[in-house]
């Protein structure tokens, strides 16, 4: 009996350090677990690649973007007025408030500007895409910003999709 307790009195301090010599090794797997938990956060900070399947979003959110950069000076503002044309008509039409109102892209002019816009959605009347929808847009109008839900009418023209109005409620 006094050997069987030997023996095991012998053996604890033993079990003791396997744990701690474990203790490393977990801490060396916890980063690479770690690691497949980190990436879809770094996945979701950049942003995603052009859709293939959906070239009308791309045309889309190339146009609000661009319409939301028109009023800066200098080449930055060149370079919008140059990716909105590439994404619109030569006139967009705009009703903000009852009032009619025009995007001139191939003249770099517009009436009202486009200052946020958020939650990008797909207008579809059946199958057939009619352009997006805004849940929320503001534009400013002169001195007055409207904000609500906007639509985008697009239509595709050899191939590549133009915004061709935008209506706020």
């Amino acid at each position: 009996m006094r050997a069987l307790l030997a023996a095991v009195l012998v053996s604890i301090p033993a079990l003791a350090e396997e744990p701690a010599a474990a203790a490393p090794a977990a801490k060396e797997a916890a980063p690479a677990a770690a690691a497949p938990a980190a990436a879809p956060a770094t996945k979701e900070a950049t942003p995603p690649p052009p859709s293939e399947g959906r070239p009308y979003v791309d045309a889309a959110l190339t146009f609000l973007k661009s319409f939301t950069h028109t009023n800066r000076a200098g080449p930055a503002g060149v370079e919008a007025w140059d990716a909105l044309r590439a994404a619109s008509a030569d006139k967009v039409t705009i009703k903000v408030a009852g009032k009619e109102l025009t995007l001139d892209a191939a003249a770099g002019k517009s009436d009202a500007q486009l200052v946020r816009f958020s939650k990008l959605s797909t207008w579809r009347d059946g199958k057939d895409v009619k352009g997006v929808t805004l849940e929320e847009a503001e534009l400013k109008v002169g001195a007055d910003s409207q904000k609500g839900k906007a639509k985008i009418a697009m239509s595709e023209k050899d191939g590549k999709w133009q915004v061709t109005s935008i209506e706020v409620e």
